[in-house]
């Protein structure tokens, strides 16, 4: 049958967060464990392997800790991969799985079930948005206005349509989803405003000028990005904008560590 997880009493377990030494989806989890006033170091280990590069390609590297943890087993619940999180005999794989799981034992999925199901919605929305600018193919900016499409176009399942979608038509659509009180749902923080924030609004200066400077702004460009949610979703950008300032979000971000990627 299904693996049955035990429910595990925040207060009383130590999480181990096992990753590369840079932020990847797993910074989202790092922002889940600030807003509930969890901090690296303080109250969960926050282990970053670190890497060194042998080749031209962002992909040749090695990381001895990591073959170290693989050896070991302790990287088997993620199919020999990271990221891992290990809590008392517990382990973990996937990002998404971990920010779930954190976001439930910490108390910021929502006040129901209905809320943890619109938290949820939220969280897919903002994955289809970077995969969107990942496959973008139009032939005006991904920042530029929107095409003006006929309806049944901007329905439309055809890939060269979707491939077209830039980002002031999916903040339109999104602007939908989000709620009205300064948060992704509800009245309070949760999961899908630290996956909203690490979209849209996430900020590495370590990282301009090196081989991941693209990946230093949402997008490649704050400013822009900025513009267009005030365009398309005001209501957006206020939930980004305010995010950094949350307690717990802001010593994190203060005291976070330089970062590889």
């Amino acid at each position: 049958g299904a693996l049955v997880l035990p429910r595990l009493r925040a207060k009383s377990k130590r999480y181990r967060l096992i990753y590369y030494d840079g932020r990847g989806q797993i910074e989202i989890v790092r922002f889940i464990f600030a807003l509930g006033q969890k901090l690296p170091g303080r109250d969960y280990d926050n282990v970053r392997l670190p890497i060194s590069y042998i080749g031209p390609r962002d992909t040749d590297y090695d990381c001895p800790e990591f073959n170290k943890l693989q050896a070991q087993g302790r990287l088997a619940c993620n199919l020999d991969r990271v990221p891992v999180l290990e809590c008392g005999g517990f382990a973990l794989g996937q990002s998404p799985a971990i920010s779930r799981f954190i976001g439930r034992e910490l108390g910021l999925m929502g006040r129901d079930e209905a809320e943890a199901a619109q938290i949820d919605a939220v969280v897919e929305h903002v994955r289809d948005i970077r995969h969107a600018f990942a496959t973008f193919r139009g032939s005006n900016s991904w920042f530029g206005e929107v095409d003006r499409q006929k309806s049944s176009d901007v329905r439309s399942s055809d890939t060269r349509v979707r491939e077209r979608r830039n980002l002031r038509w999916w903040l339109r659509q999104l602007d939908c989803c989000v709620g009205d009180h300064g948060f992704a749902v509800g009245r309070r923080a949760s999961i899908a405003d630290a996956s909203l924030y690490f979209c849209f609004g996430e900020v590495c200066a370590e990282l301009k000028g090196g081989p991941y400077e693209s990946a230093a702004e949402p997008f490649g460009d704050l400013a822009a990005t900025r513009r267009a949610m005030q365009a398309e979703s005001p209501k957006l950008a206020r939930i980004v904008e305010r995010f950094p300032a949350l307690p717990g979000v802001r010593e994190y971000l203060e005291g976070r560590e330089p970062q590889a990627f």
